[in-house]
């Protein structure tokens, strides 16, 4: 059985058992960047996760895997497997996307809408 594992923090995360320090990350879990020519967000949440949906099919993902030396292209799914909103952390919508080989989610893509509103966004 293999486990894997990722954390979405923009920190260093720590571990302690019974108060001393067991594990930590090297570094930040995921780094955030403008998509360059993205349009503004909209102010109705429906078509905000349309736009997010659609700037997603922009991404493309690959692997390399052990039995096949070239690369392998991996498949979005159509929709996130999960979509959210966080106000007091000024994201207006959000949505978490994965690029898969068969079934097995293998990169996932994070894409926010921030902002107090959508003409700040």
């Amino acid at each position: 059985m293999e486990h894997e594992f990722h954390s979405l923090a923009d920190e260093p995360l720590a571990a302690k058992f019974h108060g001393k320090p067991v594990w930590k990350t090297g570094e930040v879990g995921a780094k955030f960047a403008d998509v360059p020519n993205a349009p503004a967000p909209t102010s109705a949440e429906a078509q905000r996760q349309l736009q997010i949906k659609q700037l997603a099919k922009e991404f493309s993902a690959s692997g390399k895997y052990r039995k096949d030396p070239n690369d392998t292209e991996l498949r979005l799914l159509p929709r996130p497997v999960h979509s959210y909103t966080s106000p007091k952390q000024n994201i207006l919508s959000g949505g978490l996307f994965a690029f898969v080989r068969g079934t097995d989610p293998e990169v996932f893509l994070l894409i926010e809408a921030r902002g107090k509103d959508a003409d700040n966004a």
